[in-house]
């Protein structure tokens, strides 16, 4: 008999990055989808900017037309309402209205620094006698 000399069989393996893993295999997608993804990405990380900016300017549009909101004395309309809208928040962890209250606070903390709180949104201030 003849002597069989076996040789060695080399099989090669993709090598990963990082500890010698396979590597993921690669996908395409189009560019409209990526697109997309990527803008669905972030408007879902800023939702909670988007929710406090549209309460500030319903707020801000409500007191434009006059129409009459009730409020606490010192914090005003704004931090009445983002008061109230903070308190929803907190207890029934509702992360909407957090950050609905982070948007009417700001407001309100702006109008305390300007000085324009007032008891009733849309009031005259009366100067002279009764």
């Amino acid at each position: 008999m003849a002597a069989v000399i076996a040789r060695p069989i080399i099989v090669a393996r993709p090598q990963g990055a990082v500890g010698g893993g396979a590597m993921a295999p690669v996908t395409r997608r189009s560019i409209a989808r990526r697109v997309v993804g990527a803008a669905g990405r972030a408007a879902m990380a800023e939702k909670h900017t988007a929710a406090a900016v549209v309460a500030a300017a319903a707020l801000g549009l409500l007191e434009r037309n006059n129409v009459p909101l009730p409020a606490l004395g010192f914090v005003g309309t704004a931090g009445t309402y983002g008061i109230g809208a903070w308190l929803v928040g907190r207890y029934t962890g509702n992360q909407t209205m957090q950050h609905v209250a982070t948007g009417l606070l700001s407001v309100a903390a702006y109008k305390l620094g300007k000085g324009e709180t007032s008891g009733v949104s849309g009031d005259e201030t009366i100067v002279g006698e009764f």
